[in-house]
């Protein structure tokens, strides 16, 4: 093959296939003995190498690949390498072995790095990698061992601690080692709290909280007096997430000691068990008189959070503080001193809490600060609290300084400002709402973030009333909401439409129900052309299937639509109108091209009580785009013996022919359609089809049985001994269960006979 020449190559070829992988070594020890004297013959020796390696599959998704791992410049094979270890072909593992001994490092620290996902067992090569002599290889098989750290990496990387000597490279081992969670491990983290290098000891102090090492509480508190304040930050972290409140004390003496401290600690002590410490309170009240704005903020956050202990002299204190920062954290901590629940009684009785009338002229006056954020902040604490007086609107139609500076964020450049007005929505009337969503529908010339258009609609219908204003004459409510609605991602719109619903009908005891529900579906229906695929199903899941029961006259007229999701739907409706047939629309949903109007076709002939055992198409959730798959296997059936079967409208021919469709899920639901006829036209057809079977026997058993089972009586055992026979020939143990469980409550003398057969044969597959 090195002298290619086309006959002898391909002969040759043919016989190097057949010693498979063998040949790997030999062909990498000839490349590189003759890579200095010959290059041309090593690059063919490594191309079959790598030929052997990869399987057809990889070489017929990605032609030319071998190629490309055997010669180019460094990048450019691990490029190759890279793009084929992430694809989906199988059977990549010899390749990966093969590149972590490759002499170029960085297709060796490729390899690495996929080693993980592709190895069913990567800890011997990762832990060969460790002897590497480059430390990027090193470093990418560490990083790989911290993806799947586990009991076997443990040994391994506790040697290699022993004796490396850079401290990047030990952090990197450290860690990989919080992944394993055993007590020499956190013993060994411990001991590195005291190493000579600050990125070491930071590292063990993070792992140590990783792991939750109680045991080590005192070692991290004795870190936070380290010299280096990005070590001690990291023992104050690992404490919080040990959650401790043992080391409230240690903390606040740390802050003392290093203010530098102060920012990280707050961080900490907002936690669980560590907020609800006595002595926690006692260090924030202390920090609100921090000399730095940013502690005395944050403290006042921190302070505010906790419902338990009253910290309304210090929100006060801070709304009144000469820093921004401290004002806009303490308006945001007055909406944190009351629940929702608790203002909404407030609100119920005409009543502000007293504490509010206090600060109010004070919020009033963070309206003419200079600082946008401190003013939006204000805005939202003033709509919180239900101010009516800031918000009215004065009688020229003049709009007061509060709502003037909500539309100002809800224009705004900046994301958060416009993030903070949306969530002051909720707290408006319900007009006030409208003039909102539509002031952010015009400001065209600010590029929306992910998921805005949602976050609003969510906070407009959370909006008091909506449900008595959305429905006035002219509907201006729906109108807006209507305009918003094609602008939302696709996954957020059929929620958001079915929270829309819900606020526009209200409880079906309402009066006016049936009209509100008659006015949503025309406003719906007349939308359907702005919509494409997936928003549609979203909008006709709630316009035919909440909304509306549209006619049958109405619903012809969608299925002339060219958009295949408005016909899917439509047909749908009449299905589960009809309950069974109609029989125009099954011949004309048959006769489509489209699989899944094919199967709705077969399932319309199934009474709609019976069409859940084959993965119901009518069912509500095939608009939402979580359409059932049909049960192949053999199921509990939903007819005992004797029942009378159901008649099929559709001829033995068709059937036939609907059993031979490409598609299996309407194979499927074609067989249970005539397991549900049975008797002497259904079983001769489907005992046919099993005897014909090849590729799917299985499939064709499953339903044969079912058959039986459904239209049960003693002289169909036959159907059933054909079946065992073949699944005895098989010795499929797990299909004889299946078998056995399906045929165990059916009675006669000659299907005993057959139990005991199997029972006798199979007795591990029966639990009867």
């Amino acid at each position: 093959m090195l002298d290619a020449e086309p006959a002898r190559a391909q002969a040759a070829w043919q016989r190097l296939v057949s010693h498979g992988a063998a040949l790997v070594p030999l062909l990498r020890r000839r490349a590189r003995d003759l890579v200095a004297a010959d290059p041309g013959r090593a690059m063919r020796c490594d191309r079959l190498r790598y030929r052997l390696l990869l399987g057809a599959e990889a070489l017929r998704k990605q032609p030319g690949v071998d190629d490309r791992l055997a010669a180019g410049a460094p990048g450019a094979r691990a490029e190759a390498l890279d793009k084929l270890l992430k694809s989906d072909a199988r059977g990549l593992e010899p390749l990966v072995r093969e590149a972590a001994c490759d002499p170029e490092p960085l297709f060796r620290e490729t390899a690495l790095r996929h080693a993980t996902a592709l190895l069913p067992d990567p800890a011997p090569l990762l832990t060969e990698a460790l002897r590497d002599p480059e430390p990027n290889l090193r470093v990418a098989a560490l990083a790989a061992m911290a993806r799947a750290a586990g009991p076997e990496l443990e040994k391994a990387l506790h040697d290699y601690l022993a004796n490396e000597r850079d401290p990047d490279l030990i952090g990197h081992a450290v860690r990989a080692l919080a992944g394993v969670k055993s007590a020499p491990s956190r013993k060994l983290l411990r001991q590195l709290l005291a190493h000579a290098h600050w990125q070491v000891r930071a590292a063990a102090a993070k792992a140590l909280g990783e792991m939750n090492a109680k045991e080590a509480l005192a070692d991290l508190a004795k870190l936070l007096e380290d010299p280096d304040g990005f070590v001690a930050a990291s023992a104050a972290e690992a404490l919080g997430k040990v959650g401790d409140a043992s080391v409230v004390g240690a903390l606040g003496k740390a802050v003392e000691r290093h203010p530098g401290l102060t920012a990280p600690v707050l961080k900490v002590l907002r936690k669980g068990d560590l907020r609800r410490a006595p002595e926690t309170d006692k260090i924030l009240r202390r920090f609100t008189k921090h000399d730095d704005p940013a502690v005395r903020a944050q403290a006042l956050l921190t302070l505010a959070s906790d419902s338990e202990r009253p910290a309304f002299d210090e929100i006060v204190a801070g709304i009144r503080d000469p820093d921004d920062r401290v004002r806009a954290a303490a308006a945001e901590g007055l909406r944190q001193l009351i629940s929702a629940d608790a203002l909404e009684n407030f609100r119920k009785s005409n009543r502000q809490p007293d504490g509010y009338k206090e600060v109010r002229e004070d919020l009033l006056g963070l309206l003419k600060s200079e600082n946008a954020e401190l003013r939006a902040q204000a805005v939202l604490t003033l709509c919180y609290f239900g101010d009516a007086a800031a918000l009215a609107e004065g009688r020229d139609g003049a709009r007061k300084p509060v709502l003037t500076e909500l539309f100002a964020c809800l224009e705004a450049p900046s994301y958060e400002l416009r993030e903070m007005a949306f969530q002051a929505l909720p707290h408006l009337r319900p007009q006030q709402v409208l003039n909102a969503v539509r002031r952010r529908l015009a400001a065209e010339k600010l590029e929306p973030q992910d998921h805005e258009w949602g976050l609003l609609g969510y906070y407009a219908l959370q909006a008091e009333k909506t449900r008595a204003a959305a429905w006035t004459a002219e509907q201006p409510v729906v109108e807006a909401y209507f305009a918003l609605a094609p602008r939302l991602q696709p996954r957020d719109l059929g929620d958001w439409c079915e929270r829309l619903l819900e606020a526009a009908l209200g409880d079906e005891d309402d009066e006016g129900y049936a009209l509100n529900a008659k006015a949503f579906a025309r406003h719906l229906e007349a939308r359907i052309p702005d919509f494409d695929a997936p928003p549609l199903d979203a909008v006709l899941r709630v316009l035919w299937f909440h909304a509306a029961s549209p006619a049958r006259e109405e619903l012809d007229k969608w299925l002339a639509d060219p958009r295949l999701e408005v016909r899917r739907a439509a047909a749908v409706r009449i299905v589960r109108d009809a309950g069974k047939g109609p029989p125009d629309l099954v011949e004309r949903l048959l006769a489509d091209p489209e699989p899944s109007f094919r199967l709705l076709g077969v399932v319309a002939c199934i009474p709609g009580e019976w069409r859940d055992f084959v993965g119901d198409p009518t069912a509500y959730e095939i608009l939402a785009g979580q359409r059932a798959r049909i049960r192949y296997r053999y199921v509990s059936t939903p007819r005992g013996g004797g029942v009378v079967p159901v008649p099929v409208q559709l001829p033995p021919e068709r059937l036939e022919k609907l059993l031979e469709d490409p598609d299996a899920d309407i194979r499927a639901a074609t067989a249970f359609l005539m397991a549900m006829e049975g008797g002497d036209q259904g079983l001769p057809i489907l005992q046919r089809r099993f005897l014909a079977a090849d590729r799917d026997r299985n499939e064709a058993a499953a339903a044969l049985v079912r058959a039986v089972a459904m239209a049960w009586g003693d002289e169909h055992t036959a159907y059933l001994e054909k079946v065992y026979e073949h699944q005895a020939r098989e010795s499929a143990d797990w299909r004889i269960r299946e078998l056995a469980g399906e045929i165990e409550r059916l009675q006669g003398r000659r299907i005993e006979k057959l139990k005991a057969r199997i029972k006798k044969e199979f007795p591990n597959a029966v639990n009867w």
